[in-house]
């Protein structure tokens, strides 16, 4: 149980001033999904806010909206040499130092394809927070993630950045053979988050979790709200396969627990496939009641 801070809190009584760190990797022709966004983030947030963006490979209907907002920042960041889910992290490792070298006093992050959805927000769950719990974060327990802070809803507080300097995707040595201790002890898997909850871990601390909170599921995964603060859309900056997909049928359960073996590729190819062109059609549903009207939308889901 959290018990509070145990010594007064020096940054309690600091004006709130907000970065929010976004990495707009969205494939062509999700231009919309950003246009959203920025609304829902001008739409809840009042007080001291800016946005960062790094914007690898964005189209030029990407950048125009983005600079269309005065209070978006384009960092200009050089390309990591990596893809996936190491090139995010890189990405906000980096806006994460920029928004302490720039003097806020919080920062979040969302992806590309999430957004808040509830006036007050920031500082609603920065009122949560303290030094032995310095950040929330939404928690996926739909696909299997009970200790992994993710990156499409998350508020910390940056006095602990400052001294835990955390990364977001530790390296596999790291995460696996330098310090395997949280490895070992609660089994999660290695992806964009998870070095900060080895960082607050270290120090003896805890995060805030925002489990999903729908009222009603349109996909197990996609279409999220969590905590009754962020919308995660998912996948729309890559193909729709999550880790609980595999979960249902037997033959599914063995293919994930014998994904890192050479043998029964084909099997595992076959499967997802199959996996994949479920979840696009669900994907496609909800992309459909967003566009033709967001907030009833996102009204029947929360």
């Amino acid at each position: 149980m959290d018990r509070g801070p145990t010594m007064p809190d020096p940054a309690a009584d600091l004006p709130m001033r907000l970065a929010i760190c976004i990495v707009h990797g969205a494939r062509p022709g999700g231009e919309w999904i950003v246009r959203l966004q920025l609304g829902k983030i001008a739409e809840t947030l009042g007080g001291d806010f800016r946005v960062l963006s790094a914007a690898p490979r964005a189209t030029d209907r990407m950048l125009a909206i983005l600079r269309r907002r005065p209070w978006v920042e384009i960092a200009d960041l050089p390309e990591p040499g990596v893809r996936g889910s190491a090139e995010h992290a890189w990405y906000l490792d980096r806006l994460v130092a920029e928004a302490d070298r720039q003097g806020f006093t919080h920062f979040a992050t969302l992806d590309v394809d999430s957004f808040p959805v509830r006036p007050g927000w920031a500082e609603d769950l920065a009122a949560q927070l303290h030094p032995r719990r310095p950040f929330a974060a939404v928690q996926r327990l739909e696909n299997g993630e009970r200790n992994l802070p993710h990156p499409s809803g998350l508020l910390c507080r940056m006095d602990f950045w400052r001294a835990a300097r955390p990364t977001f995707l530790p390296t596999r040595r790291d995460y696996f053979l330098r310090r395997p201790g949280f490895f070992l002890r609660h089994g999660e898997r290695r992806d964009t988050g998870i070095g900060y909850a080895m960082a607050v871990r270290r120090q003896g601390g805890d995060w805030l979790r925002l489990p999903r909170s729908n009222r009603r599921d349109d996909h197990r995964v996609m279409a999220g709200v969590y905590g009754g603060m962020f919308f995660h859309l998912g996948s729309m900056s890559r193909e729709p396969l999550f880790e609980c997909d595999w979960w249902d049928t037997r033959e599914g359960r063995f293919l994930w627990a014998t994904r890192h073996l050479g043998v029964f590729r084909g099997r595992r190819r076959a499967f997802a496939r199959a996996i994949v062109a479920r979840n696009r059609a669900a994907r496609a549903r909800i992309v459909g009641a967003l566009r033709a009207d967001a907030d009833a939308y996102l009204a029947g889901l929360a």
